[in-house]
């Protein structure tokens, strides 16, 4: 029997396919296959977008780009950006030339658009169609081109400081065996364990937002970086008039922004070495990952449909036999974090700034001259409590950054300079300094 493991990422426009399907991307059968009404799936990457350093000085950048995603010259200027960029370049797109949607370029934004290196930036983007036009561009170089764009994006020297900021991996399955009302029914008993918040819309934590003309389901919150959409996309086909010859056609399609889409395809080249299919199990498995529907316990406190039971109970229970043969997987996808010391170290900064700085603010001007005084005392202490790991921590966040490591002789000499330039600057304010009863450091 067929699963979402057993699901296929592929170029539709091969000379194998003799026309464009209304079906969708990705690996679809000819029409003689579909009275089989058989089950399959096939894997989609439908959005990408991501930020470079531009301007006029980037624009060998820009052309190794236009080279890396098969685009020619022949693109439209617009003066209407958006995104804060006010400028727009646009290739029209190859599968219907009638269509409002392109590969875009978009350029010329204000300070809001610079990148965290105060670089002015140039962002790209490809919809579902752009995507599938890229892949109708590069012919028999699909699926296994997409690789080489994410290693490109990621790895080429010439393209530094490059920044995902919208990734879409998309799991279509066709004739599918477990129903979309199943999916819903076990969200609304909260019988699915996922890594996503509780299902507790009583404290304002969006879980799902279901529209029963439309049948698409939010696991996590739109408002996040990450999160899962579930629709019915025959439904939605049929809605605009497309006739779809299939059961049943789901989308399970993960959205993921940011750094987390940054770390998400790392996580896909990580699995994608030689063997392509090596991405369907990590699709089957991150389904499973996010939506893991549990069998209820038939006694006890948690029998109940609709009782919140906790993860650490929830992960006692069995998973829905059916549920894992839909899936295919047997375990759940394992996500690396590639990122986690910048994330550490930003959070850290995020967290100051959030609710370190107000506190700050009010000490500064309370007492401007103690404030450097407790300034010292704070950073040098602190310098005394960093541990190995901690600079394992700033040094992996330099090199990402393309900035040097710090060996112990150097964070000595930073520890010095700047103990010597607040020690000057409380003796330009000239403060003076003393020691309290309990050994606190104090100036007036």
């Amino acid at each position: 029997m067929s699963t979402i493991k057993d699901a296929k990422i592929n170029n539709t426009f091969t000379s194998d396919k003799p026309e464009i399907s209304q079906w969708g991307v990705g690996m679809t059968p000819l029409k003689s296959e579909i009275s089989k009404k058989e089950m399959f799936c096939k894997i989609a990457f439908d959005y990408l977008s991501f930020t470079f350093p531009y301007s006029i000085y980037y624009m060998e950048e820009f052309d190794e780009i236009c080279s890396l995603l098969l685009l020619n010259e022949n693109y439209e200027e617009s003066p209407f950006g958006r995104n804060g960029y006010s400028l727009c370049k646009r290739w029209k797109n190859e599968l219907d030339q009638d269509k409002e949607t392109f590969t875009s370029f978009l350029y010329n934004g204000g300070t809001q658009t610079n990148n965290a290196y105060g670089e002015k930036t140039g962002f790209f983007e490809l919809e579902g169609d752009g995507c599938r036009a890229l892949e109708k561009r590069g012919g028999d170089k699909f699926p296994d081109y997409w690789r080489e764009i994410f290693l490109q994006l990621k790895f080429n020297q010439k393209l530094k400081h490059v920044s995902i900021t919208r990734f879409d991996f998309a799991i279509d399955v066709f004739n599918a065996t477990f129903k979309l009302d199943e999916i819903v029914e076990a969200l609304e008993n909260r019988n699915v364990l996922t890594p996503f918040l509780r299902f507790d819309s009583s404290v304002g934590i969006e879980f799902a937002s279901y529209d029963p003309d439309l049948h698409i389901i939010y696991v996590g919150s739109k408002k996040s970086d990450f999160f899962l959409c579930i629709y019915d996309k025959k439904e939605e086909r049929e809605s605009i008039g497309k006739t779809i010859e299939f059961d049943s056609w789901y989308r399970f399609e993960f959205r993921i922004k940011h750094k987390k889409a940054d770390n998400f395809i790392m996580n896909i080249l990580d699995k994608w070495n030689n063997d392509v299919s090596e991405i369907s199990n990590f699709a089957s498995e991150l389904i499973l990952k996010y939506v893991d529907i549990k069998d209820r316990p038939k006694q006890g406190v948690n029998s109940t449909p609709g009782i919140i039971a906790s993860k650490q109970c929830m992960q006692k229970w069995k998973t829905n036999s059916k549920w894992l043969d839909f899936v295919g997987a047997t375990k759940k996808a394992d996500i690396v974090n590639y990122y986690k010391y910048e994330s550490s170290i930003t959070k850290n900064a995020n967290w100051v700034n959030r609710s370190v700085s107000k506190t700050l603010a009010k000490l500064f001007l309370s007492n401007s001259e103690y404030f450097f005084v407790f300034l010292k005392k704070c950073v040098l202490e602190g310098f005394t409590r960093c541990k190995k790991s901690d600079y394992e921590y700033v040094n992996e966040f330099r090199s990402k950054h393309q900035m040097k490591k710090l060996e112990a002789l150097e964070i000595d000499e930073i520890c010095n300079k700047l103990n010597l330039d607040l020690e000057q600057t409380i003796q330009d304010m000239n403060i003076d300094i003393f020691f309290d009863e309990n050994g606190e450091l104090r100036g007036y």
